[in-house]
């Protein structure tokens, strides 16, 4: 595997909606992993890293946004919730989990890869304290 492409996770239960995904990452540059459950989304955060994570809502077994703690508490990879059925409840309700964003499907890929750009830069910048004048 070459390190020095940043690798995302995928957690997608629909296979045609997962190739599309998939593909569309390799395009941009990614190293791509999937699971189609958060489940197994969970484990495989136990057993690599990742600089992205990206999971559908509605997945058999656990949510996507039930999973949201459990990622964070096992990585540090901004995590990204999409779904077919978005309301301003469920994005304040992922926010408050710790998502970074919220996604409706089917997916923006310009304004994904806006946002991962941007997570991708705050995770490469150093921390600056700003001295008071």
């Amino acid at each position: 595997m070459n390190h020095l492409k940043p690798a995302v996770l995928i957690v997608e239960d629909d296979p045609a909606q997962l190739a599309d995904c998939e593909a569309k990452f390799e395009a941009m540059g990614f190293v791509v992993a999937t699971a189609a459950t958060a489940e197994d989304g969970i484990a495989l955060v136990e057993r690599r890293q990742f600089d992205l994570i990206l999971t559908d809502n509605v997945l058999p077994g656990m949510t996507g946004l039930a999973s949201i703690h459990k990622l964070i508490s096992r990585s540090a990879a901004p995590i990204f919730l999409m779904t077919s059925h978005p309301s301003s409840q469920m994005e304040e309700d992922a926010m408050l989990l710790g998502a970074r964003a919220c996604f409706s499907k089917p997916l923006d890929f310009s304004r994904l890869r806006v946002y991962f750009e941007s997570e991708m830069a705050r995770a490469r910048s150093p921390l600056r304290l700003s001295e008071d004048p």
